[in-house]
């Protein structure tokens, strides 16, 4: 395709554009860059960390005591102690163990139980015992119990114990404590996650001076958060609605670089119309400029005749086979007029942008003929 018919293509574009359309559709153009920058400034998502599920397990210890007769209590029976415990008038002490695992969504919950009486010499000796063989459980949901029932601890034959042992080892520990332990192994499981059950919560009493007195919590309460990382998808708020910043990404991209086509194509062809006027006045004051005589005014034309030429090279022609100066007058910075003065008969050249702006008298082509 050859460069006058771009040039006619890009004139036809842009023939029927006025400055006020290109002011709005440059500010609009501005807009959508701006627009497009944040766009891909910020992420197409955000990834999240967020609880899944909450999981609590909670041991509740629980115990009364079986009372012999006495000053104290002369009925006897079951009573809940709120203070130490005395041995002397005390039977056995009646415990009920629950454990649950309390969580927001279902949960599986498998594995095993059991129960051990720890006896401690302190300093000296432990022994163990079960109050409850292993036993095995798989539970599912939002509330899951396991409850073993009530359990008796003879504190008659513990005591009994304590004294053999003693008697036969001849050795006096600082002190005894009797632990009662729930020995918990296995898992809870959400989806392909694994959480390990609390092992060991226990119920401690020392026992010193005929007295049982509980050591420590009877609750215990561990929590377990599951996490999960979600995807979130970046929104941009126009007019309180959210759209996606990937389709804000693809819209105002697409109409930008349709927008940049257009103007560049007008704004082109405008910086290329204002550079084809100059060119040719700077090239000719560019080369030939030693050769040029500046006038202040133009030439006086009155009784001569002035004959505008098409090309300066027909001035440069002239002026070298009559021997006369080429004058120069600059009617304004980006514009010029040049003349061969020959008597009565003034030749003028002008840019060819810039002539056809004046009135023309006569055209003089490139085979101009002329009297010696």
């Amino acid at each position: 395709m050859s460069a006058s018919r771009v040039n006619n293509i890009i004139k036809k574009i842009t023939a029927h554009n006025s400055k006020r359309l290109y002011s709005v559709l440059s500010i609009l153009w501005i807009v959508l860059l701006v627009i497009s920058i944040f766009a891909f400034s910020k992420p197409l998502s955000i990834e999240e960390q967020g609880i899944k599920n909450n999981i609590v397990q909670k041991t509740t210890f629980d115990y009364e005591v079986d009372l012999l007769p006495s000053l104290l209590h002369p009925g006897g029976g079951t009573v809940t102690p709120e203070g130490p415990i005395f041995t002397k008038i005390t039977r056995a002490i009646n415990l009920s163990i629950n454990t649950q695992v309390l969580s927001d969504k279902p949960v599986t919950v498998e594995g095993t139980r059991r129960i051990i009486c720890r006896l401690i010499a302190e300093n000296l000796w432990e022994h163990d015992y079960f109050l409850r063989d292993t036993q095995e459980f798989n539970l599912s949901g939002t509330d899951n119990s396991l409850s073993g029932g009530l359990i008796s601890i003879p504190i008659e034959q513990i005591l009994g114990f304590f004294d053999r042992v003693q008697e036969e080892i001849s050795a006096y520990p600082d002190g005894y404590t009797i632990k009662i332990i729930l020995q918990l192994t296995g898992v809870i499981r959400d989806g392909d996650q694994e959480i390990p059950i609390d092992s060991s919560p226990e119920l401690t009493f020392r026992l010193s001076n005929q007295t049982l007195e509980l050591v420590g919590e009877r609750e215990f309460v561990s929590e377990t958060p599951i996490y999960e990382n979600r995807i979130i998808h970046s929104t941009f708020n126009i007019m309180g609605k959210a759209i996606a910043i990937k389709n804000i990404r693809i819209i105002p991209i697409s109409i930008l670089l349709l927008l940049t086509i257009y103007l560049a194509l007008g704004y082109g062809y405008r910086f290329y119309e204002q550079r084809s006027i100059q060119s040719e006045l700077e090239r000719i004051l560019k080369r030939y400029s030693k050769r040029l005589t500046y006038l202040k005014s133009n030439p006086d034309a009155a009784e001569r005749m002035v004959l505008d030429l098409k090309s300066f090279d027909d001035i440069i022609r002239i002026s070298e086979d009559r021997d006369l100066p080429i004058l120069s007058f600059h009617e304004k910075e980006d514009s010029a007029i040049f003349y061969v003065i020959d008597n009565s008969i003034i030749y003028s050249y002008s840019p060819e942008e810039i002539a056809a702006d004046r009135e023309i008298s006569s055209v003089i082509g490139s085979d101009l003929s002329y009297a010696r």
